[in-house]
């Protein structure tokens, strides 16, 4: 059966329209976040649903409401939290400057030299890392674009089937700023960018091959 009525209403889309987009520590931050929110709402419809079970053998305990579970989630929150605190200040106090933080805990500082010379390793390792994982999708973007009258894809996953090649190492949700609308004949631009992720400057990727810092 067809219908019949005046055409739908439509806009006019303009080419290379800005896109307001969050940046990738941002966007990373609002996931952790998140996460934390969601867990609190679960840990207080826990509490609530614990609490007013005891209370029907205990017909002296009040019953739970969700604003009152969520208040005594968030105070003993904020109690662990300053317990924690104070257990880490009073570490630092005993043994000044012998504990640095490796991810989510912490470890005794080795002796300046070997700690200076392994964290100089690892940052060389990490930056060869990220060097090869640059060269690896150059290789990919460069043959996509022969096979393709010399012009490189409009997106990044058109040359790249991975899904782990298309993220910076140790950056699974991070993903690389891709400059389309390049082709072979545009050699010394930029083609593939690192994300605002690492503490050094991000590596930047040329037509050609080249890498270079900015």
């Amino acid at each position: 059966m067809m219908l019949s009525g005046p055409p739908l209403p439509c806009c006019d889309l303009l080419g290379g329209m800005p896109v307001v987009t969050l940046s990738d520590v941002a966007r990373l931050r609002l996931d952790s976040i998140s996460f934390f929110l969601v867990l609190v709402v679960l840990a207080t419809l826990v509490v609530r649903w614990c609490w007013n079970t005891m209370a029907t053998d205990f017909p002296s305990l009040p019953r739970l409401t969700i604003r009152k579970s969520f208040a005594l989630v968030t105070l003993w929150g904020l109690v662990f939290l300053l317990a924690l605190t104070m257990i880490s200040g009073a570490r630092e106090l005993m043994t000044p400057g012998a504990w640095e933080k490796d991810g989510l805990t912490y470890q005794l500082r080795e002796a300046e030299g070997p700690r200076d010379s392994v964290t100089l390793a690892r940052h060389e390792r990490d930056i060869e890392a990220r060097r090869l994982r640059l060269e690896n999708l150059y290789e990919l973007l460069e043959f996509y674009a022969q096979e393709h009258k010399q012009m490189f894809p409009s997106q990044l996953g058109d040359a790249v089937a991975s899904e782990s090649l298309r993220h910076p190492p140790q950056w699974p949700d991070a993903e690389y700023e891709y400059f389309a609308g390049r082709g072979l004949d545009s050699r010394g631009e930029r083609l593939l960018a690192e994300p605002n992720v690492y503490v050094d400057r991000r590596l930047v990727l040329l037509v050609g091959g080249a890498i270079i810092e900015e």
